[in-house]
């Protein structure tokens, strides 16, 4: 940004309000930006994600989903990351123990400090015939939890965590359900990461 765009802008934000002067402001420069949720600490992070309830039945949902947050965390570069794969060799040496693991004790084995806990509600493809809009949506609930005490620290206001939801719809003609599905897994991952940086409100796909 220039001096003369960046002197522009304290001016203008000193005068604006609902006046016209604060109306050029927001055509000038864009809206403002959105404030992070949550700030994460900079540390090794988890990104955990399951259904606790129907575990078995939305398991390639699940890996799919942490495949896609994980992706768009290392494009913002918001936290380190443990690598996914941790996770999967921890359940592979022994998947009943596993299966009995409080989410805590996945994060310390997997060498993490803090765990993003995805709670995955829904994720759905549908439409009806061929000249019909494909439609997508899914559901999460998202939360904060301090590897080394079990607490959960974000939201301090809904112990379930903070709700998620994102849905698109397409033209059905030459989208496959799959490509539909695709769509959804990238659109909620970046849902999902956004609550943990600042970012314009016009750069939020669609």
């Amino acid at each position: 940004m220039t001096l003369i765009r960046r002197l522009l802008l304290v001016t203008f934000s000193l005068l604006a309000g609902c006046s016209p002067v604060g109306v050029f402001t927001h055509k000038v420069f864009g809206p403002p930006s959105v404030e992070a949720k949550y700030i994460l600490k900079k540390v090794p992070t988890l990104i955990f994600i399951e259904n606790y309830r129907h575990g078995s039945a939305m398991q390639f949902d699940c890996e799919s989903l942490m495949r896609a947050v994980v992706d768009e965390f290392e494009k913002k570069k918001i936290v380190p990351l443990v690598e996914v794969d941790r996770i999967y060799l921890l359940k592979d040496n022994d998947p009943k123990a596993f299966r009995a693991m409080p989410t805590q004790q996945i994060g310390k084995a997997c060498g993490a400090e803090q765990i993003v806990y995805i709670d995955l509600l829904d994720l759905s493809v549908g439409g009806q015939g061929a000249r019909d809009d494909a439609r997508g949506q899914s559901a999460t609930r998202v939360r904060v939890i301090d590897a080394n005490t079990g607490r959960s620290v974000w939201p301090t206001d809904a112990a379930d965590g903070y709700p998620v939801i994102y849905s698109v719809q397409v033209r059905a003609e030459g989208q496959s359900f799959d490509s539909v599905r695709g769509k959804v897994l990238t659109g909620m991952a970046d849902r999902i990461a956004r609550l943990f940086y600042k970012y314009k409100p016009d750069e939020v796909p669609d």
